[in-house]
């Protein structure tokens, strides 16, 4: 998915497909990533700066991965295992752990107490849920 945050848009329309997503807040027009065989494995929203380029690109199918192999599904051990530097926190607004690493964000499927929280605090079962590129 040779598709990155802050490129242009309209270099990638073979591969994209207009959409609407529906949340809490309302509805959102997302432009989904598309694979060789049309599944959608990703998408993002246009930068509201500048509506032609590329904002944070959200994957949401194992079918796509990052650079080094993570996918949605993997555990969070995978991900410490190939970065023990993660920053981790828990996201009260979402009730979910998020762990970082550079521009990239992954939601964990684990709850915690406190939003401080160690590496060795979340359950190296816990499954990765989303993965964002951010710009």
């Amino acid at each position: 998915m040779n598709i990155s945050p802050g490129s242009q848009i309209e270099e990638h329309k073979a591969i994209l497909e207009q959409a609407i997503l529906e949340t809490e807040e309302g509805s959102l027009q997302v432009y989904n990533i598309l694979d060789a065989k049309k599944n959608v494995v990703a998408y993002f929203l246009a930068d509201p700066l500048d509506p032609e380029l590329v904002r944070d690109i959200y994957i949401t199918s194992p079918l796509a991965h990052t650079e080094d192999a993570i996918r949605i599904g993997d555990t969070f051990g995978d991900l410490a295992t190939k970065h023990p530097d993660l920053e981790v926190y828990f996201s009260k607004i979402e009730a979910r752990t998020i762990a970082t690493l550079g521009s990239l964000s992954f939601k964990i499927d684990a709850v915690h107490p406190t939003d401080n929280l160690e590496i060795s605090a979340i359950s190296k079962e816990a499954k990765i849920l989303e993965i964002v590129i951010e710009r």
